[in-house]
């Protein structure tokens, strides 16, 4: 404890009253009080030579322990505070208790004490006895073994990875009645569906508008019955007093889902670190709203840089590892890996519309190759995954055995920019330099090397035109040999 005087020095009583209760001096008689008779807070305790602090017990840890989880117990049961709220209260309580807990523990605590409110501190017992009921059949999914009802649903991807369509696809399903009742081949179960609030923050009218217009939930009259947009300009996030409007919706209409698109950016405005154990008192309080009120939360998450089609589910999403944990149905879409890889990494082929769609995260496994329709608002599945995969890769290469296209064909419809520049490169016998080509054969600099980005990217029976290699820290270009190859044979 200490007091601002006014010269801007403490006076710290704490460091006065352990001195005088070590000090070596004793006085014979008291010194005369000149101070107003005011109340002491130190009045009555008593110093002398042999006073030392008592060595601490078990008994005195227990202690000390006991009443801080008291306190804890106290805060948690709180239902007017937030899970945010709760963690600072949590955190004051256990410093002050000289037992300072960890963010980690406190959201494990956090967790335990939501747990037990849900189902109770007691074992569930089913038997001949007693439970049977629990058998019985109910209704939890919106859309069968994809979404969750009532539980946190995350759908998760690379950036660009559609997530956002993907979504928009899900919801007109529920919400168009003229569409078939079915997703992706699941049963969709639009009685369960009372509205859909979707809070669009990873974008503006530019990203939403053809997105909602492709696949039907919006028209020429606006947005179709139950359907509610609520853009970025609202400010919203993941605090206190957005939870509080949003909640005002829900009592209005229970029985809804809540799109958060995305959960980065519904965070960011708040101060909080994807990575940080506070991402998860966040969460919570984003799920006990929609839980009040039977709704189902729906948030769309980033992946991890590394994910490839081979690093799918809750392991590849960004942010805490605390995030899973909350889930009842974790959904991620992941692009198909390039044929050719960099220097021994899996490259995402962001060009193709097919998805690797992996579900299942704590019910019915899910493994699909899946195809998205962006003009169509719309999305197909092939099937399981890897025999789907194998059956297109296969009747690729069938395809490209038994493709008549010859190589002179294919370089004839290059435009003039990339055929020049093909050209070019096929009169050396080496590689050369993006600035050879430019002096030798007087080529515009920005032609140049915009056509040689594309001639890597243009194939002939699965071979890319050109080449690029690192030479001595530079790069260098030149017509593969395969290609050369070909053009010899077509002569």
């Amino acid at each position: 404890m200490s007091i601002q005087k006014s010269d801007d020095h403490e006076v710290d009583f704490d460091l006065i009253d352990f001195q005088s209760s070590v000090s070596e001096t004793a006085y014979e008689e008291p010194l005369p009080n000149l101070e107003p008779q005011t109340s002491n807070p130190f009045k009555g305790r008593k110093t002398s030579k042999s006073r030392r602090s008592p060595e601490p017990t078990v008994e005195g840890y227990k202690a000390i322990l006991l009443e801080l989880q008291s306190k804890i117990t106290e805060i948690c049961s709180d239902e007017l505070l937030t899970s945010e709220q709760k963690t600072d209260l949590i955190k004051f309580a256990s410093r002050q208790s000289g037992h300072q807990l960890t963010d980690n523990r406190i959201v494990q605590i956090l967790l335990e004490h939501h747990s037990r409110n849900k189902y109770g501190s007691d074992l569930i017992l089913i038997n001949s006895e007693q439970g049977s009921q629990w058998f019985e059949h109910g209704e939890s999914h919106i859309i069968e073994d994809l979404i969750t009802k009532g539980e946190l649903n995350i759908i998760g991807g690379l950036s660009g990875a559609a997530k956002t369509n993907f979504t928009a696809m899900l919801l007109s399903a529920l919400l168009n009645p003229e569409r078939e009742p079915r997703f992706l081949g699941y049963r969709v179960n639009r009685d369960q569906v009372n509205q859909v609030f979707f809070i669009g923050l990873d974008g503006g009218r530019n990203v939403y508008t053809p997105i909602f217009r492709n696949t039907g939930l919006i028209n020429e009259k606006g947005a179709v019955p139950k359907f509610n947009f609520i853009p970025n300009e609202s400010g919203w996030s993941i605090s206190s007093s957005n939870l509080d409007k949003l909640e005002t919706r829900l009592k209005e209409y229970p029985n809804s889902i809540v799109v958060v698109d995305s959960l980065l950016a519904a965070i960011s405005s708040s101060g909080v670190d994807e990575n940080s154990p506070m991402m998860a008192a966040r969460i919570m309080d984003l799920k006990l709203v929609c839980e009040r009120h039977n709704a189902t939360p729906i948030v769309l998450a980033h992946q991890k840089k590394e994910s490839t089609q081979e690093f799918t589910g809750a392991d590849s999403l960004r942010g805490h590892g605390s995030i899973p944990a909350f889930a009842g149905q974790i959904i991620t879409l992941n692009f198909l890996d390039q044929k050719s890889k960099v220097n021994g990494k899996a490259i995402p082929d962001r060009k193709s519309a097919k998805r690797r769609m992996v579900a299942g995260h704590r019910g019915t496994p899910i493994d699909l190759l899946v195809e998205l329709d962006f003009e169509n608002g719309s999305v197909k599945s092939h099937g399981d995954f890897y025999d789907a995969l194998f059956a297109i890769e296969a009747q690729a290469d069938i395809d490209e055995v038994l493709d008549t296209t010859t190589i002179h064909s294919v370089v004839s419809c290059l435009s003039a920019g990339k055929r020049a520049v093909f050209d070019a490169l096929y009169s050396y016998e080496a590689p050369v330099s993006q600035a050879t080509l430019v002096a030798d054969h007087s080529l515009n600099k920005g032609t140049v090397s915009k056509s040689l980005s594309a001639l890597k990217e243009e194939r002939f029976q699965g071979t890319p035109l050109i080449a690029e290699i690192e030479a001595n820290g530079s790069k260098h270009y030149e017509v593969t040999y395969f290609i050369k190859q070909k053009f010899s044979e077509d002569y």
